[in-house]
């Protein structure tokens, strides 16, 4: 099914003065920003550069393997990053203030860019989350305090609001993943005076906002003008999910979390194919995840949250594919589990086990056999935690594999469904 990239094959040609914003382009405005264009994009005050000669820029310094220059698990490849910088749509577009900031200390990773659109139109483009541990540590936070890169979108789009020559240009807003729960913050904190010129804001799968630490969300200060869009399989879009806040769910060419990649989020025309809802094995997990979250006071949270990124990092990893590409990586985690309480235990299996499907989407080439030792070295470690195993089955590796990549509920696939077509 056609995708992101078929579309700029389509509408490449079409300005943005003849076709207005729609959804896809806020997706790959969104995908954008997870490429680091540091030293190519001009920070604040720095002046603007054609958004194509800077992504020609990137995909020279890359000389063929993009994956240095990718800040994210999903899968953005240099024919991707070719089409747009080709594309009439995008190649003319100014880009200009991006910022980029990480402090590993406090778990801090933000970064932000701004392309011009239309003759007085801006989209402001927030970074989702990479593959460290750093990264999603921030992500388990916002469960119990507004974090440092929320505080800094925020600051962000005031200024983007307030800048020289800001007055007559209207805004929209948007991320994926964690970049969209930081748009989601950045509008909800954003001063009333101002929130007349924001056009639009796009949380992509983006994680809701707890009401215990963000009273009143993007829903409740800009109204119809806040779009939620998710894959039929979310998980990362369901967290923190404010019941009754209206959503679109599209389909997309992957199967179970890894959905999260927008690359593979299916597109028709200039708008994404509807899903008929949420999918039922991803609404159960969502369930489980919620119905522990809710369940536990704030300072519980910070204490889980401590607990998890402890295990996960108990093997001195940094980065999440230092664990899924390891058998022993995974033991270690495994047996550090083992203090949890059960029903915390299972909460944050689910966690790892979507997590570290995602992360080995990303690094295809040894997803199979990864999924195989995860599956070994968790049967012989929680035995009783993951599903029983049958009279017929053995630790043969190719039974092991099989298993590994089928879909079943507990247990996320790392491999794309052979019966549906391709990510690609």
């Amino acid at each position: 099914m056609p995708t992101m990239d078929d579309y700029l094959d389509w509408r490449g040609d079409l300005s943005f003065d003849e076709r207005p914003l729609n959804e896809v382009d806020n997706l790959i405005l969104s995908t954008i920003a997870y490429l680091d264009l540091g030293g190519i994009v001009p920070g604040p005050g720095g002046g603007s550069v054609a958004l194509g000669a800077a992504l020609g820029e990137l995909l020279r310094r890359a000389g063929g393997d993009l994956s240095p220059y990718v800040r994210s698990i999903a899968r953005i490849e240099p024919p991707t990053v070719e089409r747009i910088a080709r594309s009439q749509r995008f190649s003319h577009l100014s880009a200009h203030d991006y910022v980029a900031r990480s402090d590993d200390a406090s778990s801090l990773q933000f970064a932000a860019l701004q392309v011009d659109v239309g003759r007085d139109e801006t989209y402001v483009a927030y970074r989702g989350t990479d593959g460290s541990l750093d990264g999603w540590r921030e992500n388990f936070m916002i469960s119990y305090e507004v974090t440092e890169a929320q505080r800094m979108a925020a600051s962000y789009l005031e200024d983007a609001l307030a800048a020289p020559g800001a007055a007559g240009r209207r805004l929209f807003v948007g991320g994926h993943s964690k970049g969209g729960n930081l748009a989601a913050y950045a509008v909800a904190a954003c001063p009333a005076g101002l929130l007349g010129r924001i056009e639009r804001a796009f949380s992509n799968d983006g994680p809701g906002l707890p009401r215990e630490v963000v009273p009143a969300g993007p829903r409740e200060v800009l109204g119809e003008r806040f779009v939620r869009i998710q894959p039929a399989y979310s998980v990362v879009g369901q967290i923190f999910d404010r019941v009754g806040e209206p959503r679109t769910y599209v389909r997309s060419t992957a199967f179970g979390v890894l959905q999260h990649d927008p690359t593979t989020w299916e597109v028709m025309g200039d708008g994404f194919v509807r899903a008929d809802g949420l999918d039922v094995e991803a609404a159960a997990s969502d369930e489980t995840l919620n119905r522990w979250i809710q369940a536990r006071d704030l300072p519980t949270r910070r204490s889980v949250t401590k607990e998890l990124f402890d295990v996960l990092g108990a093997g001195g990893a940094q980065e999440l594919d230092e664990i899924a590409s390891s058998p022993q990586g995974i033991q270690r985690v495994l047996v550090s589990m083992g203090s949890m309480d059960e029903e915390t235990k299972e909460v944050m299996r689910e966690l790892v086990n979507g997590m570290l499907a995602s992360t080995m989407a990303a690094r295809r080439e040894n997803a199979t056999q990864a999924a195989a030792a995860i599956v070994k070295v968790a049967r012989s470690t929680l035995g009783s935690y993951l599903r029983p195993r049958t009279a017929s089955e053995t630790d043969d590796t190719s039974e092991i594999t099989s298993e590994a990549t089928s879909a079943e509920p507990n247990e996320p696939s790392t491999t794309p469904d052979p019966k549906r077509p391709s990510a690609r």
